[in-house]
């Protein structure tokens, strides 16, 4: 690793405060996967404490398509800063670096998970309910870095927005919930659950158990985001976006200035 660890989390720190773009930190030198865990370790050490708490976690490249785009193996995951917003709410582009949005199936947790060795039975006793959401993305870098400078930087995460809570059941088998995510009442894509490894659970104790091997572990209260299953937008401002899911529901915001 070139570029120090303090260093790297300096610089991303000091974009979220000004809303300006950095440099991909691969550029001072090649980063390794192993490299940017490291420093989003850092970095989620340093926003908690300034009294940033995350408000649990999210996965990316959950589905083939991401994986072949990015590069890797597997999925990669980062944690989820404090930003929320309910379902309908106006979303301010200026809040963002540059904002980009995708649907999502998320999960809050009732019970503590932890791998190694946990499935997708396992997974699904631990959830309190299922919830519609998006994802707020946002590129603060000058160009697509590699998936070493995205995990660095939280997987790129930045805000959610979630829908109502729906409890699961033994019948809701979520590989077969379709999300249709809508611009402008255009459909953007078309996709369902089992695009997420398979079924949405399958990220969620994929997750555990990978969390497990960096000596942490889902608490009560995450908020795990499973990964984009919609084509990633970046909206303009007045676009209204949608998404809605065969039985989770639907979710829905306005871009503002």
């Amino acid at each position: 690793m070139t570029v120090s660890v303090d260093t790297a989390v300096a610089r991303m720190i000091a974009s979220r405060k000004s809303g300006q773009k950095i440099t991909p930190l691969s550029d001072e030198g090649e980063l390794s996967i192993e490299d940017g865990y490291t420093i989003q370790d850092a970095f989620r050490a340093e926003l908690i404490s300034q009294g940033q708490k995350p408000i649990g976690w999210k996965l990316a490249a959950t589905g083939p398509v991401g994986r072949e785009l990015l590069g890797v193996p597997e999925p990669i995951f980062g944690f989820l800063f404090p930003e929320s917003y309910a379902n309908g709410a106006e979303v301010s582009d200026a809040g963002f670096v540059e904002l980009h949005v995708e649907a999502e199936v998320a999960f809050r947790l009732a019970h503590e998970l932890a791998g190694p060795n946990v499935d997708a039975t396992a997974a699904k006793r631990a959830v309190e309910c299922a919830m519609p959401a998006f994802e707020l993305a946002d590129l603060s870098f000058t160009s697509m870095p590699p998936p070493a400078d995205m995990i660095a930087n939280g997987a790129l995460g930045a805000a959610v927005l979630l829908g109502e809570p729906i409890a699961l059941d033994d019948a809701m088998d979520l590989s077969q919930e379709t999300i249709i995510f809508e611009q402008n009442g255009q459909i953007v894509s078309t996709t369902q659950g089992k695009d997420i490894m398979g079924d949405p659970l399958n990220a969620l104790a994929w997750l555990a158990n990978r969390l497990a091997d960096r000596g942490e572990h889902l608490q009560p209260g995450d908020i795990v985001m499973t990964g984009g299953v919609s084509k990633l937008i970046r909206p303009n401002v007045g676009d209204v976006l949608s998404a809605n899911f065969s039985r989770l529901g639907k979710v829905h915001m306005t871009i503002a200035e």
